[in-house]
């Protein structure tokens, strides 16, 4: 019975992509990590990432914080604008990753972000942005976020989440189009 185990382990672990969980990642191709919480975000302002239009499909709490952004008449924020006017509601998620070469067809994807019990859509999410550090990224039809990364830029953004997500870990997984996969968690 344990030969038997064993052989179905060995077997999985060659099936299975080549996934692992952490608070921080690095490799001679990225460094990435994931934070949680107000504290973790950094000086500078913030930009609410693109456009919304009635007939974009987004999840109803990415139009809640359009709507409030839009009502301020403001285009950019500090981190303190942003925790008056969304900590009630919102927790924000820091995601970086720094580029140490250049990336294999120039794109990452944001595919999954996550906790044990919610499961989001990238594509349904809007990102906050640092003011002057943005960079081309576009919704896939595969549900992912796609950003063009640049060698050596350190990319930053933010997802605001629902309060009752963030109070679990977050987590979110990046991958290129070819065999880089790596998932990353907030360490909560």
């Amino acid at each position: 019975m344990k030969t038997k185990l064993l052989l179905v382990i060995l077997i999985g672990s060659f099936l299975v992509p080549n996934i692992s969980m952490a608070a921080g990642y690095e490799s001679n191709d990225f460094t990435i990590s994931l934070y949680q919480g107000w504290d973790k975000l950094e000086e500078g302002r913030l930009v609410f990432g693109a456009p919304l239009y009635d007939h974009d499909d987004v999840y109803d709490f990415v139009k809640v914080q359009h709507n409030q952004t839009v009502n301020t008449g403001k285009n950019s924020f500090t981190a303190e604008e942003l925790r008056e006017l969304f900590e009630d509601s919102f927790t924000p998620v820091l995601f970086t990753i720094y580029a140490k070469i250049p990336v294999r067809g120039g794109h990452i994807y944001i595919s999954h972000l996550y906790t044990e019990n919610y499961a989001l859509k990238p594509s349904l999410m809007r990102t906050w942005e640092y003011e002057y550090r943005q960079l081309p990224h576009q919704i896939t039809p595969s549900s992912s976020i796609r950003i063009s990364l640049p060698e050596k830029h350190l990319y930053k953004c933010v997802f605001l989440v629902p309060n009752e997500m963030a109070r679990e870990t977050v987590y979110i997984t990046i991958e290129d189009a070819y065999s880089f996969r790596q998932s990353v968690s907030s360490g909560n």
